[in-house]
Protein backbone atom coordinates (compact mmCIF):
# COMPACT_ATOMS: atom_id res chain seq x y z
CA UNK A 1 0.00 0.00 0.00
CA UNK A 2 1.11 2.93 -0.76
CA UNK A 3 1.20 6.64 1.60
CA UNK A 4 1.34 10.09 0.88
CA UNK A 5 4.40 11.43 2.68
CA UNK A 6 4.19 12.99 5.15
CA UNK A 7 6.62 16.17 6.86
CA UNK A 8 9.17 15.37 9.15
CA UNK A 9 7.04 17.68 11.62
CA UNK A 10 3.67 15.94 10.84
CA UNK A 11 5.12 12.27 11.08
CA UNK A 12 6.55 14.04 14.76
CA UNK A 13 2.95 14.95 15.76
CA UNK A 14 1.44 11.60 15.26
CA UNK A 15 4.39 9.99 16.92
CA UNK A 16 3.68 11.86 20.15
CA UNK A 17 -0.21 10.96 19.57
CA UNK A 18 0.50 7.23 19.80
CA UNK A 19 0.46 7.40 23.72
CA UNK A 20 0.62 3.40 24.14
CA UNK A 21 4.00 3.10 22.37
CA UNK A 22 7.23 3.62 24.37
CA UNK A 23 9.37 3.67 21.11
CA UNK A 24 7.24 6.39 19.19
CA UNK A 25 7.23 8.89 22.33
CA UNK A 26 10.98 8.82 22.50
CA UNK A 27 11.37 9.34 18.74
CA UNK A 28 8.42 12.27 19.11
CA UNK A 29 10.79 13.34 22.06
CA UNK A 30 14.38 13.26 20.04
CA UNK A 31 12.62 15.26 17.67
CA UNK A 32 11.79 18.10 19.84
CA UNK A 33 14.84 17.65 21.50
CA UNK A 34 17.09 17.72 18.56
CA UNK A 35 14.32 19.70 15.86
CA UNK A 36 14.98 16.60 13.60
CA UNK A 37 15.37 12.65 13.58
CA UNK A 38 18.29 10.78 11.77
CA UNK A 39 17.73 9.30 8.91
CA UNK A 40 17.04 5.33 10.77
CA UNK A 41 15.03 7.32 13.07
CA UNK A 42 12.69 8.46 10.37
CA UNK A 43 12.76 5.58 8.59
CA UNK A 44 11.67 3.45 11.66
CA UNK A 45 9.04 6.35 12.32
CA UNK A 46 7.93 6.05 8.65
CA UNK A 47 7.45 2.39 8.67
CA UNK A 48 5.46 2.32 12.25
CA UNK A 49 3.22 5.24 10.40
CA UNK A 50 2.98 3.30 6.72
CA UNK A 51 1.62 0.02 8.99
CA UNK A 52 -0.84 2.14 11.19
CA UNK A 53 -2.15 3.45 8.13
CA UNK A 54 -2.14 0.19 6.45
CA UNK A 55 -4.27 -1.30 9.22
CA UNK A 56 -6.71 1.63 9.32
CA UNK A 57 -7.45 0.89 5.41
CA UNK A 58 -8.17 -2.38 6.81
CA UNK A 59 -10.37 -1.64 9.52
CA UNK A 60 -12.22 0.90 7.11
CA UNK A 61 -12.76 -1.66 4.90
CA UNK A 62 -14.10 -4.05 7.25
CA UNK A 63 -16.53 -1.10 8.79
CA UNK A 64 -20.09 -2.76 7.72
CA UNK A 65 -22.64 0.13 5.52
CA UNK A 66 -24.25 1.35 8.86
CA UNK A 67 -21.63 1.23 11.51
CA UNK A 68 -22.22 1.53 15.24
CA UNK A 69 -22.39 5.03 16.46
CA UNK A 70 -24.24 4.52 19.87
CA UNK A 71 -23.47 2.80 23.01
CA UNK A 72 -25.68 -0.54 23.74
CA UNK A 73 -26.30 -3.80 23.61
CA UNK A 74 -25.49 -5.88 20.46
CA UNK A 75 -25.40 -9.19 19.17
CA UNK A 76 -23.56 -10.84 16.27
CA UNK A 77 -23.09 -14.60 14.93
CA UNK A 78 -24.61 -15.36 18.53
CA UNK A 79 -21.96 -13.17 20.40
CA UNK A 80 -22.96 -10.67 22.86
CA UNK A 81 -20.93 -7.23 22.99
CA UNK A 82 -21.53 -4.04 25.11
CA UNK A 83 -20.48 -0.65 23.33
CA UNK A 84 -18.93 1.96 25.20
CA UNK A 85 -17.15 5.09 25.10
CA UNK A 86 -13.58 5.63 25.67
CA UNK A 87 -12.47 8.42 27.65
CA UNK A 88 -10.90 9.93 24.63
CA UNK A 89 -14.53 9.26 22.86
CA UNK A 90 -14.38 6.64 20.83
CA UNK A 91 -16.68 3.57 20.85
CA UNK A 92 -15.03 0.03 21.63
CA UNK A 93 -16.82 -3.10 22.04
CA UNK A 94 -16.32 -5.58 24.72
CA UNK A 95 -17.19 -9.35 24.55
CA UNK A 96 -20.13 -10.96 27.08
CA UNK A 97 -18.35 -13.58 28.93
CA UNK A 98 -21.15 -15.65 31.03
CA UNK A 99 -18.55 -17.33 32.99
CA UNK A 100 -16.62 -14.49 34.27
CA UNK A 101 -16.62 -13.23 37.56
CA UNK A 102 -18.93 -9.71 38.38
CA UNK A 103 -16.91 -7.44 37.12
CA UNK A 104 -15.43 -9.38 34.34
CA UNK A 105 -17.91 -10.52 32.42
CA UNK A 106 -17.94 -8.12 29.52
CA UNK A 107 -13.74 -8.37 28.06
CA UNK A 108 -12.51 -6.01 25.50
CA UNK A 109 -12.15 -7.25 22.01
CA UNK A 110 -9.79 -5.10 19.84
CA UNK A 111 -11.30 -4.06 16.41
CA UNK A 112 -15.22 -5.89 17.27
CA UNK A 113 -16.56 -2.56 17.35
CA UNK A 114 -15.76 -1.94 13.34
CA UNK A 115 -17.14 -5.61 12.78
CA UNK A 116 -20.63 -4.68 14.11
CA UNK A 117 -23.39 -3.07 12.16
CA UNK A 118 -26.11 -0.24 13.95
CA UNK A 119 -28.46 -3.68 13.02
CA UNK A 120 -27.01 -5.82 15.24
CA UNK A 121 -28.31 -3.76 18.22
CA UNK A 122 -30.33 -6.51 20.18
CA UNK A 123 -34.23 -5.66 21.11
CA UNK A 124 -35.38 -5.04 24.84
CA UNK A 125 -37.16 -8.65 24.78
CA UNK A 126 -33.63 -9.70 23.09
CA UNK A 127 -32.13 -8.85 26.34
CA UNK A 128 -34.50 -9.96 28.72
CA UNK A 129 -34.56 -13.54 27.04
CA UNK A 130 -30.73 -13.29 27.57
CA UNK A 131 -30.48 -12.17 31.07
CA UNK A 132 -33.60 -14.60 32.03
CA UNK A 133 -31.35 -17.87 30.65
CA UNK A 134 -27.86 -16.24 32.42
CA UNK A 135 -29.59 -15.12 35.60
CA UNK A 136 -27.30 -11.95 34.92
CA UNK A 137 -28.25 -8.76 33.34
CA UNK A 138 -26.71 -8.33 30.04
CA UNK A 139 -26.71 -4.62 29.87
CA UNK A 140 -24.18 -4.56 32.91
CA UNK A 141 -23.25 -8.24 33.97
CA UNK A 142 -24.16 -7.92 37.36
CA UNK A 143 -26.16 -10.76 38.90
CA UNK A 144 -29.85 -10.93 39.12
CA UNK A 145 -31.11 -11.40 42.42
CA UNK A 146 -34.76 -10.67 42.51
CA UNK A 147 -37.32 -13.28 41.43
CA UNK A 148 -39.35 -10.15 38.99
CA UNK A 149 -35.36 -9.28 37.78
CA UNK A 150 -34.96 -12.49 36.86
CA UNK A 151 -38.19 -13.49 35.43
CA UNK A 152 -37.37 -10.04 33.64
CA UNK A 153 -33.94 -10.88 32.48
CA UNK A 154 -32.89 -7.74 33.19
CA UNK A 155 -32.37 -5.08 36.15
CA UNK A 156 -34.59 -2.49 36.07
CA UNK A 157 -31.91 0.39 35.64
CA UNK A 158 -30.63 -1.60 32.76
CA UNK A 159 -34.12 -1.66 30.91
CA UNK A 160 -34.37 1.55 30.31
CA UNK A 161 -30.57 1.88 28.64
CA UNK A 162 -31.42 0.07 25.70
Amino acid sequence: METTMVSVQDLALWLRSQAWSQFAQSLASAYERYGRLTERQEASARSMYAKAQERQAQRQAQVPANPVTEEGVYEREGIVYRVKRSRAGRLYASRYNPAGERGERFVYEGGAVYRLSADDRITLDRAKELGAQWAQCCVCGRDLSATESVEAGIGPVCAGRI
